[in-house]
């Protein structure tokens, strides 16, 4: 099999005048713990996005949700797939549902992975996987990815796919079971699983976030699940992602949670992470990948009570950046919240 490329997309932010725009997604007010949002342009030029929501995490009673951005406001979310429903595409018992992850590749198609945990938390889960042709009006029948032919759990997903020069993509993906160390899962341009890389067998680091620099390099920046070492870390590849290098140090720490990085135009990269805790989240940009400004603090809850604001995403649609995260604030119930901004406004002091 030859050497996988990556597909460089143009990504040059328009507007020279600043923009910024947030709103909390609507949801059904019976709705209590909202977290682990994705987003993608849809080929309308529409948002979609899709979390997982239910009375508390891990709860039977939880499901994966959808919105759909149309001339600036959000549709009230609906759900799309329960325990229950994905019990009966699989034919097998799911106790709960989470860490949903959307992907348009270049033929229009949507590429939706599910995480699920039949026994156990969330060291015992599988992907499931389900692709749309409408835009996600409609929904195929769930098939649960085979990663291994031996015992295929403890494969999770979280950040968005990066598209390859093939037609195909790669999935992110993280293994949690006694050792924690992310891998790469490559698909072919029909959707169909092909192999997987691993990125790095270091311990604790998870949920990896990539960034295509060219077609054969890319960056990938790491959570770090450590109790003391809050340190980012970013690993870099060569030969389209079949190997990779050492972790090495960036000059960011990021409070033991999921990140987002995205390329704002060519050779300028924005990050999305925790600096101080989950009540703080915050925007940094980087020219090497290495060293990072902080340039924009979205959010800052700086109380006795516990804050969230957490597990952003982000896509670039129309020359505009666009980020989804969970929000959440003691006496409310979790959300997620939609901003989109420019280049003007984030490099504007």
């Amino acid at each position: 099999m030859d050497e996988p490329q990556f597909h460089i997309a143009k990504t040059e932010i328009y507007s020279k005048k600043p923009v910024f725009m947030s709103q909390k997604i609507p949801q059904p007010s019976f709705l209590r713990f909202s977290h682990s949002a994705t987003i993608t342009a849809l080929s309308n030029g529409n948002l979609l996005a899709l979390w997982f929501s239910g009375s508390k995490e891990g709860s039977p009673d939880v499901k994966i949700w959808q919105s759909e951005f149309i001339q600036n406001k959000w549709t009230l979310a609906h759900p799309i797939m329960s325990s229950y429903s994905l019990m009966h595409d699989l034919r097998f018992y799911v106790r709960k549902l989470g860490n949903p992850v959307i992907y348009r590749a270049r033929n229009g198609i949507l590429h939706l992975f599910v995480v699920s945990v039949s026994l156990g938390g969330w060291g015992g889960s599988s992907i499931n996987h389900l692709t749309s042709s409408d835009n996600g009006n409609t929904w195929s029948k769930a098939t649960k990815l085979i990663t291994s032919p031996f015992i295929n759990i403890s494969t999770l997903v979280r950040c968005i796919p990066i598209e390859l020069s093939d037609g195909g993509f790669y999935l992110p993906a993280y293994h949690e079971f006694i050792h924690t160390y992310p891998e790469l899962l490559r698909f072919n341009a029909h959707g169909d699983f092909v192999e997987q890389h691993k990125i790095s067998s270091y311990n604790s680091l998870l949920q990896p976030s990539i960034i295509a620099i060219n077609s054969s390099t890319a960056y990938a920046y790491m959570r770090n699940n450590g109790h003391k070492n809050r340190n980012l870390y970013r690993l870099e590849t060569h030969n389209g992602g079949v190997t990779w290098s050492d972790p090495v140090k960036t000059n960011l720490k990021n409070f033991d949670s999921s990140i987002a990085v995205n390329q704002i135009e060519s050779g300028l990269l924005i990050m999305a992470y925790n600096p101080k805790m989950r009540g703080m989240l915050a925007i940094a940009t980087s020219l090497d990948g290495l060293n990072w400004k902080q340039q924009k603090v979205i959010e800052n809850y700086t109380g006795s009570d516990y804050a969230e604001f957490s597990y952003p995403s982000i896509i670039i649609n129309n020359g505009v950046i666009n980020m989804v995260y969970t929000w959440y604030m003691k006496g409310s119930p979790h959300l997620i919240k939609h901003i989109q901004f420019n280049k003007a406004w984030l490099l504007t002091p």
